[in-house]
């Protein structure tokens, strides 16, 4: 199982998106749905402005599960990427 883990950069795919597979182990696959699923709380902000007369309700989140999952493990990159911890050398340095 060894070999076959790992994260794979495909190529690009149609309207300029990128296809990364991923072949992770238990431990490895929960530590990703647990940063992936942070994204995929409810979001619910009132679209209330104090100044008006009448509520305009809720904004729905309208992201489909996989966007919200996307933006989880991306977020989640981001923040590890701001801490400064991550090791600089031993491969490509983190950058955007």
């Amino acid at each position: 199982l060894r070999q076959l883990q790992g994260a794979f950069l495909r190529r690009r795919r149609r309207h300029g998106l990128h296809h990364l597979e991923i072949f992770a182990t238990a431990e490895q696959y929960e530590t990703l749905t647990t940063a992936m699923n942070t994204a995929t709380n409810p979001r619910l902000t009132t679209g209330n402005n104090p100044t008006d007369d009448k509520p305009t309700g809720p904004d729905l989140d309208r992201r489909s599960r996989a966007q919200k999952l996307l933006d989880g493990l991306v977020g989640a990159c981001a923040l590890a990427m701001t801490t400064g911890k991550l090791p600089s050398n031993g491969g490509l340095r983190p950058q955007l």
